[in-house]
């Protein structure tokens, strides 16, 4: 876990699992390699997760989507800091954390479409290059039409704890 995590402000949430053993690579079971560029506003992306599908609203209840059996995978554009914090703000009433564009990269599909319960850890993935830029972090509701934020590998902090983690593991 990063040494920084602000659980209260959603920031520096990125953490390495280290396994004991190796793990066998197939169809269904890879890697990826890592990118530590800083990400330009517009750039394509994907994410694929496991989170639930979306909020099903009955009456004046919100209620969350089951889980789906299959990985979904979703498409979506990186957006400029400023909108993304000014969108947040707008949909949230200013009860969002402040996105700090040092350690994190707003992305934004369309209302229905986006980040729900359970894709937090999964890889933003640069669509061009397929290499992870991000982790999914944290969002204002699912699908909501709000901006989804991602930690930021290029992040200066965040690209420090994960090389140090690189370099002393095998």
């Amino acid at each position: 876990m990063h040494p920084k995590w602000d659980a209260k402000n959603i920031k520096y949430d990125v953490a390495v699992l280290g396994l004991t053993e190796g793990v066998v690579l197939s169809k269904t079971v890879a890697t990826i390699g890592m990118s530590f560029e800083v990400m330009e506003e517009h750039e394509e992306c994907f994410v694929a997760g496991w989170g639930r599908t979306g909020p099903r609203i009955e009456g004046n209840a919100v209620q969350l989507q089951p889980t789906p059996d299959n990985i979904q995978v979703l498409y979506m554009s990186t957006m400029a800091h400023q909108p993304c914090q000014t969108m947040m703000q707008v949909i949230s009433k200013g009860r969002a954390p402040n996105v700090d564009e040092d350690v994190e990269i707003c992305t934004l599909h369309s209302r229905g479409h986006g980040m729900c319960h359970g894709d937090s850890g999964s890889a933003l993935v640069r669509r061009s290059s397929r290499v992870q830029i991000g982790v999914v972090s944290w969002g204002y509701h699912c699908a909501y039409g709000a901006p989804d934020i991602h930690v930021s590998l290029s992040g200066t902090e965040i690209k420090k704890f994960l090389e140090n983690i690189l370099h002393t593991t095998d």
